[in-house]
């Protein structure tokens, strides 16, 4: 993205917008989504949030080894080659 930062900090007003993020160790917008999207999977998973996980995630049953933790979600796989 080539947009320029704006005058909010001084002397990044010339850099591009990836540079003035890197400048400030920022994360971008991207980023910051997904880490917004794994955090409410997890609330919906440990009972934080009162939505029936079950209807939108499966847990998989088949592995035993997850780290400390019993949360692993099941990949459904597509028989198609497309």
């Amino acid at each position: 993205m080539q947009r320029k930062a704006t005058k909010l900090v001084k002397g990044l007003e010339l850099l591009t917008y990836d540079k003035s993020l890197e400048a400030l160790r920022l994360t971008t917008l991207d980023e910051q989504r997904i880490r917004g999207d794994l955090i409410d999977v997890l609330k919906l998973l440990t009972g934080r949030e009162n939505i029936d996980h079950t209807r939108l995630f499966q847990l998989d049953d088949t592995c035993y080894n997850t780290r400390g933790h019993k949360y692993k979600l099941k990949k459904n796989r597509s028989r198609l080659d497309i």
